[in-house]
């Protein structure tokens, strides 16, 4: 959930640098003090000390670079870059005033990470400016400097999180002017392979408005599949693009109606481009595929969940039970949300800096007893790319523990053990931080470790931008 605090109306927004760089400096201060207020990461020992040593070292390379603040976009490249240095990819920056108007710049051409490398993808040529290298050309650097260096100085921490799922999300930024202070300017003179011919580029920034820049990408083709059951061949394949509303009682009835099949034929459950969700689906998932009994004697001991008290969380929470009142949902999920709220009440009340409740994964009887057989004949394919994160990672940690799964594709992202998303509204009005409030302290796997599938079942190319990564998999099934 993500429900953003109650505000005041912002101020008015300054119109020269000293003002901007005072605005930055004041939500520099809120994001701080927002976290020592509300998140886990100050009240919980496990996995927490690098992002409290961020939160003070980062906070004062921050101020040290106040100077480079001139206008909205170096103010925000400043508070992301400070957000993104914690390395938890729920601790980040959200805009949610409106930006004032601002000039992008760019060579006529943007970026795609492919798996392994930065390619070319959006262009258009224009009058008096040099043609834009062919879509694919593999970037090899610029200026002196390698593609990787480049990343990590044009789109480390301001754009993504380049250790994690940020080179898929951060990548057309590559060659953008947003201005970005961290960035080091313009690109000049580039090298791209394409094929096994190296050549060269010269670049030559241009402006490009805002709506024609969103209406380049209009047309991209999105890397998930849809969501429900699909016979491919003899195969059949689950797209799960995320754990956020669909139709889950329909696949659910499709997988019951096909039960039989599925259990005696190849299975690939498709989480590209997965970003989360409810991680209550891939529970209700993997038993409807297993059942009750082998998912309960495998799934992993969570342990129990300790929630940060503050009246900013408790916040989140009662906005949440309000909009389920409002919407008439079912009578256990109020009274579950609003014991919570109680809970945060009561704790605050005390002076408790958290409380815990357990996690409803539990070791059960199960456990003590031979797990039942694995019901499937083949594999049951996981396949992900970098954007797997939160629900999807949760989902992971579920699946792999069951009989028979084998994880296919690429690197997942990786999160940490604070999970579960408030917001705080930062001075200005135009920003607010987003954070865990609570912390799985028990949790098997630890904060920022990702999946990685064995080097036989890693693909290597472009997993959402081409047709040769479905020609490998179907081949992969095919020797199982």
């Amino acid at each position: 959930m993500f429900l953003a605090l109650a505000t005041q109306p912002p101020p008015a927004l300054p119109t020269a640098a000293a003002g901007w760089r005072l605005l930055a400096a004041r939500d520099l201060d809120g994001m701080r003090e927002a976290l020592r207020a509300n998140s886990p990461i100050f009240a919980v020992d496990r996995d927490s000390a690098p992002l409290r040593r961020w939160a003070e070292i980062g906070y004062t390379e921050a101020t040290h670079d106040l100077p480079l603040v001139h206008d909205a976009a170096s103010a925000l490249a400043l508070l992301a870059r400070y957000a993104g240095g914690f390395r938890d990819g729920h601790i980040r920056l959200e805009t949610v005033g409106n930006m004032p108007d601002r000039t992008i710049r760019w060579p006529g051409f943007t970026l795609r990470w492919a798996g392994s490398a930065y390619r070319v993808d959006v262009r258009r040529s224009a009058a008096g400016s040099p043609a834009p290298p062919p879509k694919g050309a593999r970037l090899i650097g610029c200026d002196g400097h390698s593609a990787e260096q480049l990343a990590r100085t044009r789109l480390d921490r301001v754009q993504g999180d380049l250790d994690r799922n940020g080179r898929l999300q951060s990548a057309p930024a590559f060659t953008l002017d947003l201005g970005n202070p961290y960035a080091g300017g313009d690109l000049r003179r580039c090298r791209f392979a394409i094929g096994a011919k190296t050549v060269a580029a010269q670049l030559t920034y241009r402006p490009i408005g805002v709506d024609e820049m969103f209406g380049l990408f209009k047309d991209r083709v999105r890397v998930r599949s849809p969501f429900g059951l699909t016979r491919v061949g003899d195969s059949w394949w689950i797209g799960l693009p995320d754990f956020g509303e669909h139709d889950w009682p329909g696949l659910f009835a499709d997988i019951r109606r096909h039960l039989p099949e599925l259990r005696a034929s190849k299975v690939v459950l498709d989480l590209r481009d997965n970003g989360g969700g409810n991680s209550a689906f891939a529970d209700q998932l993997a038993r409807a595929l297993y059942g009750d009994s082998l998912v309960s004697a495998r799934a992993p001991h969570l342990g129990p969940i300790v929630y940060r008290a503050s009246p900013a969380n408790r916040a989140t929470y009662a906005d949440f039970l309000a909009q389920l009142k409002a919407h008439n949902e079912g009578a256990g999920d109020i009274a579950e949300v609003a014991a919570l709220v109680d809970k945060f009440d009561q704790a605050i009340a005390a002076g408790q800096p958290t409380f815990r409740i357990a996690s409803g994964s539990a070791p059960t009887v199960a456990r003590t007893t031979p797990a039942p057989a694995n019901p499937f004949r083949h594999s049951v394919v996981l396949l992900t790319d970098g954007m797997c994160f939160s629900a999807c990672l949760d989902a992971m940690d579920l699946f792999t523990a069951l009989p028979g799964t084998v994880h296919a594709g690429t690197r997942t992202s990786a999160d940490t053990i604070f999970m579960d998303l408030s917001s705080a509204p930062l001075p200005s009005g135009l920003f607010a931080i987003s954070y865990g409030h609570k912390a799985w302290i028990e949790r098997p796997r630890g904060s920022n470790v990702a999946f990685t599938p064995a080097a036989a079942w890693t693909y290597r190319g472009d997993i959402g931008g081409d047709a040769a990564w479905r020609r490998w998999l179907t081949a992969k099934l095919a020797r199982r």
